[in-house]
């Protein structure tokens, strides 16, 4: 199996299947209201069918209607925006936004020069092309940001210096219209080898060809299906690929075991590649939220065929995991139902039905028996069988390989911080960038899995007292264990998520105080840290007043860490903002304080209850003169402007003695205790009352 996982890793890596994806992925919402439009308009019970085409004079039914045509019916369009969009954000290109447009301009001359004007509507976007939109997508992207590149590079200070005006965008129409004509030329060429630039008139002639000779039978069933979901895969729009082979060697007929109703009927259930029995092995087999959440809205589109949100939203095409199952267990299908009506369990199909009608409804509308939905019944058993060891493998969370890019990211932000520089992460095409996009969707699935927790380390004043609490937040990764906790942050800095982050802190920190009330720790200090973004947002502070309101804190305090460089680098609407905080009942904790500028016209500008040593400071100050008498500066200000000092790193009795000398009174570090869950700072606090 470790053969297997390396290749499906390879192929999981691979940068243009990541962009392909994130563009599928965009394309979600899209395919969610296509789907359900769909099936507001095509439920298949005559009532309704009445009822929804009547009322208010059938406008309803063309609104959903209109939505379904495009969404669904236009998805080659919306997969050339999004996959563009996707493979400019992930390569980085100059201009991103340019980008779509260039795709969908080259894939209109590539399709529209062989279509008469009148001709060229929306069904030029509809999901036959939707090979030919994906590879469109990828190479017009490509071609296009490597000529801009070039012109960068020959024209750069030029386009620099007119980056704020319009004349910026003339050195944009070489690089366009090469790449524009170069696909018109493409489809000329093709047109003229070929005699179509449709790739599914190429796969529908070979096909026809194919099945011939073969006449009405298993062998031929068996290639038929097969065929249709291999070009699936590769995002071919199989079924209607080999629309003439169903119509013309698999219609309809009386007496025929095999047939196009046959096939949908008790073959692809749910669609293409039998993808009920996907959805319920999601549902009964994996833990992914997102996935669950999209096999949940999935599941009515589904009961009537509809699949797209799945095929595209998961995805299964160009899923080298999912490639066996969605191919194989079609065919077993094939088998069983045919050995069904070879040995008489189940009756011959003698009525045809719209596609569109649910799973079990059909099977026994098809044959007329109860027969035909326990035969449904079964196969939609064996496929969740077959769809299940895959299921589990394309959650399986990381392979070795994976783990040692986390562990190089992670290196990565530790050594740009030590450089006071904000590391890039997800931007880009290294394994790191990688590790750091799969890090980030881990992280959003864990959120909601409340697998974030705070640890909180002690703080004990001169005489053994535990007096309050640093709350640290702590992810312990399924796979890969503890993440370093600021590359959280950088992630959800970049992700634009800080901001919910942090309230979850906050909330976090307010309910454990509930906890600790409980346990007797009423009138503890509990402080979290909060970011510099923040502190500039007159938003950050109403939602911190409407989250804490909705807690009783009772005697306990909860104060905010804000780093030095942070808070003096703010503006009077920084000191208002903690103002505010303080007007709420929430300390204010300057933390890494030393003796520079910005510190000294802190202490002139603003009031605060609490700051905290440089940690270099504690460090040195056994072996530092200079560090000592820094430390013995600062609380001595500290009596004189009302603030008191805490130090952390404190590790030795030697510092601690050492610090109480100076006239420091609050201790931090391994001495005292590490930081820990709630349940044993709760154990370990009954020494410290």
């Amino acid at each position: 199996m470790g053969k297997i996982e390396r290749i499906f890793e390879r192929i999981e890596n691979n940068n243009l299947i990541n962009v392909i994806r994130n563009g599928f992925v965009a394309a979600i919402p899209f395919l969610l209201m296509g789907a359900f439009s769909l099936l507001i308009t095509s439920f298949p019970i005559t009532p309704y069918q009445d009822f929804i085409t009547e009322i208010w004079d059938g406008k309803v039914y063309a609104f959903f209607d209109s939505i379904y045509n495009y969404t669904i019916c236009a998805l080659s369009l919306i997969l050339l925006i999004s996959i563009s969009y996707s493979y400019a954000k992930y390569y980085n290109s100059r201009e991103p936004f340019v980008c779509p447009i260039i795709s969908v301009i080259s894939y209109v001359v590539f399709v529209g020069m062989n279509v008469e004007p009148e001709d060229l509507d929306i069904s030029i976007f509809s999901q036959m092309w939707t090979l030919t939109a994906v590879v469109i997508a990828l190479l017009s992207s490509a071609l296009f940001n490597q000529l801009l590149d070039k012109v960068y590079k020959r024209h750069g200070k030029n386009i620099y210096r007119s980056s704020k005006g319009s004349t910026k965008f003339v050195y944009l129409i070489t690089p366009s219209v090469i790449t524009i004509g170069l696909f018109g030329l493409a489809s000329l060429v093709l047109e003229g080898v070929f005699g179509t630039v449709y790739s599914q008139n190429v796969f529908s002639a070979i096909s026809m060809e194919i099945f011939a000779n073969l006449g009405r039978n298993l062998g031929s069933s068996m290639l038929f299906v097969f065929l249709i979901h291999f070009m699936w895969i590769f995002g071919v729009h199989g079924s209607n690929a080999l629309d003439d082979v169903a119509t013309t060697l698999f219609a309809d007929q009386t007496g025929a075991v095999f047939s196009k109703t046959f096939f949908d009927t008790f073959v692809m259930m749910g669609g293409c590649g039998a993808t009920i029995c996907l959805l319920i092995a999601i549902l009964l087999y994996m833990k992914n939220k997102g996935k669950r959440r999209l096999a949940k809205l999935s599941f009515l589109p589904v009961i009537i065929n509809v699949n797209e949100t799945l095929i595209f939203g998961l995805p299964v095409i160009f899923n080298p995991i999912l490639l066996v199952p969605f191919v194989l267990t079609p065919v077993v299908m094939l088998l069983t139902s045919t050995a069904a009506v070879a040995l008489g369990f189940v009756p011959i199909v003698s009525d045809s039905v719209n596609w569109t009608t649910p799973v079990i409804l059909s099977g026994y509308l098809t044959t007329g028996s109860i027969a035909g939905s326990l035969l449904q019944i079964f196969n939609i058993c064996v496929g969740v069988v077959l769809y299940m060891p895959f299921v589990k493998v394309l959650e399986k969370p990381y392979t070795g390989v994976v783990k040692e890019n986390i562990d190089v990211l992670t290196d990565y932000v530790k050594e740009v911080e030590s450089m006071g520089v904000i590391p890039s992460l997800t931007k880009g095409t290294e394994p790191k960038n990688k590790a750091a996009r799969r890090l980030l969707e881990d992280m959003h699935t864990a959120i909601e899995d409340g697998q974030l927790k705070l640890f909180y380390q002690p703080q004990v004043d001169d005489k053994g007292r535990l007096i309050g609490v640093e709350g640290l937040l702590r992810w312990n990764h399924p796979a890969c264990g503890y993440i370093y906790p600021p590359l959280l942050l950088y992630l959800a800095v970049e992700d634009e998520y800080l901001h919910e982050l942090e309230l979850i802190v906050l909330n976090c920190a307010c309910k454990d105080i509930g906890c600790l009330r409980e346990q007797g720790l009423d009138g503890l200090k509990v402080s979290i840290n909060i970011s510099a973004m923040q502190l500039d947002s007159m938003k950050f502070y109403d939602d911190v007043e409407k989250n804490i309101s909705r807690y009783d804190l009772g005697n306990c305090k909860l104060a905010f860490e804000i780093t030095e460089r942070v808070a003096l680098s703010g503006t009077e609407r920084v000191r208002k903002g903690l103002q505010r905080l303080e007007a709420n009942g929430i300390g204010v904790i300057m933390d890494d304080f030393g003796m520079g500028y910005s510190s000294m016209t802190y202490l002139q500008n603003s009031s605060f209850d609490y700051v905290k040593l440089d940690g270099s400071l504690v460090r040195e100050i056994s072996t530092n003169p200079r560090s000592k008498e820094i430390v013995k500066t600062i609380c001595q200000l500290s009596e004189k402007l009302n603030f008191e000092v805490i130090a952390e790193y404190v590790e030795t009795q030697e510092q601690r003695d050492l610090l109480l000398s100076l006239g420091c009174r609050i201790y931090q570090g391994y001495f005292y205790g590490k930081a820990m869950p709630l349940e044993e700072l709760t154990a370990w606090s009954k020494s410290y009352i």
